[in-house]
């Protein structure tokens, strides 16, 4: 699979894995691996957020970032997702498009002033935003003239005999006739005898890691700001994969014309996780943060089935499997974060450049707010 997309390198980032655990490594690897969408500065800057704040995703990675907003706001932030799947199976080359409109972070600020006092503002916010992103789709086809995947079940059926055999698969197969038995020898055997058979396999994937914040941070005399909050994680994950055999019509001494065999698994979880952290700005041009996310215990439940369909000259034949159940936890690992930013203020940005800078694709809506204020945010 081919996926572009630009990161930049934030100064420092250390994570602590604690007691990994989940059904297997790659949804150990999956729901802990975090690849961050967000608002279209936050991209741009590939995420090197911890020490500059003002933004709505940069909430996710250090709280502190609530603290610096000098109004209350409103943030969207559509986007266009495309991925391209390159496949190569027995010689043949395959390639699919998939294009998914979606929206990478919704949040809002309320911001308050505090006159009178060195504690200039208290602000609040609700965030949502994407963590990782698992759509993803490809199709695979070629020419199969040394196997089949019958020979697996027919060699799990000699092995495990008919009452034992898997009812996610080669049960599946012989209620299907796919594999038979002959009553004089006793051996089974595959409806597939001469290969030559074209092989097709499709994939569909869609599903994300998202979190959901309620952050709370305050601004200290414009020289620290902190923060704290609460994300509430949730995971969702369908995936159906199809793989299908079809005879070659000149295949005329075959009554079997193409069999098919579907796997779904639907996958939901959720969990908690609190963050905090500070920015310090020493001098007006400089910002040092650092914040720490504490590892969260993701609930997973698995739904799984598996049918099979087969369709010979004068009958067809579909079965299904047994539904799946599997509940496990996934620990994800907990983060620090450190930055420190240099901002050179106000080069290369007067207010009509600066006002069409988040246009393209994230809209964001101020109140109570000078230009002036904006800017220096």
């Amino acid at each position: 699979m081919k996926q572009f997309k630009i990161y930049s390198t934030a100064v420092l980032m250390g994570v602590l894995c604690q007691n990994l655990s989940a059904q297997n490594g790659d949804d150990a690897f999956r729901y802990s691996h975090h690849q961050m969408e967000g608002t279209a500065r936050f991209n741009a800057m590939g995420g090197a957020f911890t020490s500059l704040g003002g933004d709505q995703s940069a909430i996710h990675i250090n709280p502190a970032a609530v603290g610096v907003f000098r109004s209350s706001n409103i943030s969207l932030s559509p986007y266009l997702s495309h991925v391209g799947t390159t496949s190569n199976h027995l010689g043949t080359e395959n390639y699919d498009d998939n294009f998914i409109f979606k929206f990478s972070n919704i949040g809002i600020v309320l911001a308050r002033e505090n006159s009178g006092s060195k504690w200039r503002s208290s602000n609040f916010a609700v965030s949502f935003n994407k963590l990782a992103d698992f759509n993803r789709r490809s199709f695979t086809s070629g020419v199969n003239t040394t196997s089949s995947l019958l020979d697996q079940h027919r060699d799990d059926l000699t092995i495990t005999g008919v009452s034992n055999s898997d009812p996610f698969g080669s049960l599946l197969a012989w209620d299907a006739f796919l594999v038979d038995k002959d009553t004089n020898t006793g051996e089974f055997f595959t409806q597939i005898p001469n290969y030559g058979q074209t092989q097709v396999n499709t994939l569909e994937q869609k599903g994300d890691l998202r979190e959901t914040v309620f952050a709370y941070g305050g601004n200290y005399d414009d020289k620290l700001y902190i923060g704290g909050s609460i994300g509430i994680l949730s995971a969702r994950l369908e995936r159906t994969e199809t793989f299908q055999e079809v005879i070659d019509p000149i295949d005329t001494n075959n009554s079997l014309n193409n069999y098919g065999f579907t796997n779904q698994l639907d996958v939901d979880g959720s969990g908690v996780r609190a963050s905090f952290g500070f920015i310090y700005r020493p001098i007006p041009s400089i910002r040092i943060g650092a914040s720490a996310q504490s590892s969260s215990n993701l609930q997973m439940e698995e739904y799984y089935f598996t049918n099979v369909s087969a369709n010979y000259d004068t009958v067809s034949f579909q079965y299904e499997s047994p539904d799946g159940f599997f509940e496990y936890d996934v620990k994800t690992p907990a983060r620090y974060n450190a930055g420190i930013a240099y901002i050179f203020k106000k080069y290369g940005f007067n207010q009509e450049k600066f006002f069409t800078l988040f246009i393209p694709n994230t809209y964001e809506v101020y109140w109570n707010m000078s230009a002036e204020k904006l800017i220096e945010r």
